[in-house]
């Protein structure tokens, strides 16, 4: 893993993983598994994964409940943990045709500095 990667790796398990499961493989009767096709970039953007942290997001595609905003969390530790998902994905053969690295430049200035505090 890059250090980025490394970054959201501890970020993750730190504030995600209670829920999603160890690299992302889910919690049955929790929480869905992020290193799955449904969350690649061309379905679901990295900016998906920050409006789901900070405000919530309603059931749409699994079984499993509303997820609740996650408090305590930082815009750039959100974004170091979607760096960290997304090479778990390509890790798991989910590519996608987005540049990630320019998508999330994009990203971070479309999120603004008052989506999330620092």
């Amino acid at each position: 893993f890059t250090e980025q990667e490394q970054i959201g790796a501890g970020a993750y398990d730190a504030v995600c993983a209670v829920c999603h499961g160890l690299n992302g493989q889910g919690r049955d009767g929790v929480a869905p598994p992020l290193v799955h096709k449904i969350y690649e970039p061309s379905h679901h953007s990295d900016m998906a994964f920050v409006l789901a942290a900070q405000n919530g997001v309603r059931a749409h595609h699994w079984k499993f409940g509303n997820m609740p905003a996650v408090e305590g969390v930082t815009r750039s530790e959100i974004l170091a943990i979607v760096t960290y998902i997304r090479a778990l994905q390509r890790a798991n053969g989910i590519w996608f045709a987005v540049n990630d690295h320019s998508a999330r430049r994009d990203m971070a200035t479309t999120v603004g500095e008052n989506s999330l505090d620092e």
